[in-house]
C-alpha cells in the first residue's frame, strides 16, 4: 500500500524512487520549462521569449526528464497510464525519451490541447497556439474510460428533429437493416417488409411492443427510435478545444503562470482512472490535479520542491473541501540540508520552516497553522491538532494556545530581533513565540530569557538544525 492525501515538499524524484513499485494508477506529469531552476532558458536583454534553438538546452532538460520517468514507470500499476504535459517546442524530443522507456506499443494519443486564440499577425509562419499532452500506458492492460462532450443546441435540433407526444422526448429515427446481405438467419419478414435486419426476429418483436420501432405506413421500412437523452454525447478525440486555459481574471486563478484548469486535469483523471485509485502529480504547484482528484474520489499524491506551492496547494484543499491538514491531508517536509535551504529566497524559505512545522512533533500532536495577519509583527500561529478546531475562532483570547511564529533567514539572529518579536507577543497578548533561524547570538538568548523572567513570555529559540533532526518538543 502507499499514503495517499499527502504533499511531499521536496525533491520528486528522490521520492518516487521512495515510493513503493506498483502502486499509482496514474501519473500526470507537468514539467516547468521557462522557469524551471536546473533548466534555464536562454534568454537576451531585450527579447523575453526564450531561446530554444540550443540543442544542448533542449537535450539537457529531456536528460533531467529520464530518470524522473523511469522511476514514474516504476511506481505504476500494470494498468496504469502516464500523462506527459509539455511544451510543443520539446514534444519531439520527450516522445523519442517516453518511446525509449515505455516502448512504441504503449504510445496510445497525442493529446493536442489548444490553450490560446491567434493574436496578432505572424508573417513567416503558423502561430503556435497549443500544448501537447503524451498518453502512455505501462502494458495493454490499462484503464481507459471514453469520455464525452454534449451536443450543441444546432445539432441536437437538426438530427433529433422528431418531438414523442407525451413525454417530449427528442428523437430520431435510424435504419435497422444490416450491412452485409449474408446473413440468411437474420434475413425475414417484419411488419410485411422482407429484409436482412441488424437484430433478430426475437429482439425486432420486442423493440416493436415497447414502441421503439416505427413504421410510417404499410410496407415501408420500419425504423428504430433512437433518444437524444439516452446518447452520450459527442465522443473526445485527441484534440481538446473546449476546454479554456486559466485566464487573468479567471476564478480558478492562484497567481501560477504555468497552472492548468480543473477541466483539463478532471478529463485526465476521468479518462484513465476509476473511484479509488490513486493519481500522483510530481510537480503539483498550485494543485489541480489535486483538486481534481479529490473531487473524483480518487486518491492522490503530490510532491513540488517549492514549499510555497506546497502551502498554495494545501490551502486550496482546505477551501474547496473543507479539509484539515494533519487530520483530512498532510504536507510532509523531506529532507533538506542546510546547504540547499541557504540557497533559498526568503520568501521560500518561510514556507519551507511553515511547511515543517506541520510534520513536527509537539508532545505527541501535529500542529496547524494559521497564517497571520501583516499588523501582527509574526509570520504564522500554529497550535497542536488536540485542541480543538474551536481554538481558531479567537486568537487574541487564546495566548496560552495559540503559538505566534516568527522567521528569519540568518545565521545569528541578535537581541534586537528578539525585542521586536517580544514587544509583538504582548501587543497581540501572545504568551508563547517560537522565532525560527539558522542560529541565534548569546545576546538573543539572554533577550528570550529576560522575556520570560520579565514578563512571563515564552520564547523559544529554534534553529535550523534542529527541524532537521526532528526534535521532539516544539512548544515553548
Amino acid at each position: 500500500m502507499v499514503t495517499t492525501q499527502v504533499i511531499y515538499c521536496g525533491d520528486n524524484l528522490r521520492k518516487l524512487e521512495e515510493l513503493p513499485a506498483g502502486t499509482v494508477d496514474l501519473v500526470y506529469i507537468d514539467p516547468p520549462l521557462e522557469n524551471d531552476v536546473d533548466f534555464e532558458t536562454l534568454r537576451e536583454a531585450d527579447d523575453r521569449k526564450p531561446k530554444w534553438d540550443s540543442y544542448n538546452r533542449i537535450a539537457q532538460y529531456v536528460d533531467q526528464m529520464r530518470p524522473l520517468v523511469v522511476a514514474i514507470r516504476n511506481v505504476l500499476t500494470e494498468r496504469g497510464s502516464l500523462y506527459f504535459h509539455c511544451d510543443w517546442r520539446v514534444e519531439a524530443y520527450v516522445c523519442a525519451m517516453l518511446d525509449e522507456i515505455f516502448g512504441q506499443n504503449n504510445f496510445r494519443s497525442h493529446i493536442i490541447w489548444r490553450r490560446g486564440a491567434v493574436r496578432a499577425k505572424a508573417f513567416r509562419t503558423f502561430q503556435n497556439t497549443h500544448d501537447s499532452i503524451m498518453f502512455y500506458s505501462k502494458t495493454d492492460e490499462y484503464t481507459f474510460n471514453p469520455q464525452y462532450v454534449p451536443r450543441d443546441v444546432k445539432h441536437i435540433e437538426s438530427f433529433y428533429e422528431y418531438v414523442e407526444p407525451g413525454t417530449d422526448r427528442r428523437y430520431r429515427l435510424v435504419g435497422l437493416t444490416a450491412q452485409s446481405k449474408d446473413a440468411p438467419q437474420l434475413t425475414y419478414e417484419f411488419l410485411g417488409v422482407t429484409r436482412t435486419w441488424r437484430w433478430s426476429r426475437e429482439r425486432m418483436q420486442k423493440a416493436f411492443e415497447s414502441g421503439r420501432i416505427v413504421q410510417a405506413k404499410a410496407g415501408v421500412v420500419p425504423m428504430l427510435k433512437r433518444y437524444f437523452d439516452e446518447q452520450e454525447g459527442v465522443l473526445v478525440d485527441n484534440i481538446w478545444t473546449d476546454i479554456i486555459p486559466i485566464r487573468s481574471k479567471s476564478e480558478e486563478r492562484l497567481g501560477f503562470s504555468a497552472q492548468k484548469p480543473l477541466g483539463l486535469l478532471e478529463r485526465v483523471i476521468r479518462a484513465s482512472t476509476n473511484e479509488g485509485d490513486v493519481v500522483l502529480d510530481p510537480f503539483c504547484g498550485s494543485g489541480t490535479a489535486l483538486h481534481a482528484a479529490q473531487k473524483l474520489n480518487r486518491r492522490w499524491i503530490g510532491i513540488d520542491v517549492s514549499p510555497t506551492a506546497c502551502q498554495v496547494a494545501g490551502r486550496r484543499l482546505e477551501k474547496n473541501f473543507r479539509l484539515e491538514q494533519g487530520k483530512d491531508f498532510l504536507i510532509q517536509v523531506l529532507h533538506k540540508s542546510d546547504k540547499e535551504l541557504r540557497e533559498y529566497s526568503p520568501l521560500e524559505f518561510e514556507s519551507w520552516v511553515i511547511n515543517a512545522l506541520h510534520t513536527m512533533v509537539s508532545h505527541g500532536s501535529q500542529v496547524v497553522t494559521q497564517f497571520a495577519k501583516r499588523d501582527t509583527g509574526f509570520d504564522v500561529m500554529i497550535y497542536p491538532v488536540t485542541e480543538g478546531r474551536e481554538t481558531q475562532e479567537d486568537t487574541a483570547q487564546l495566548g496560552n494556545i495559540w503559538i505566534a511564529v516568527q522567521v528569519k533567514r540568518k545565521d545569528a539572529v541578535g537581541g534586537a530581533d528578539v525585542q521586536a518579536f517580544k514587544i509583538a507577543l504582548k501587543r497581540q497578548n501572545c504568551r508563547n513565540g517560537l522565532f525560527v533561524a539558522f542560529g541565534f547570538t548569546q545576546v538573543a538568548k539572554a533577550e528570550a530569557q529576560r522575556a520570560l523572567d520579565d514578563d512571563g513570555l515564552h520564547i523559544k529559540l529554534l534553529t535550523i538544525t534542529e527541524i532537521l533532526n526532528q526534535g521532539d518538543t516544539l512548544l515553548p
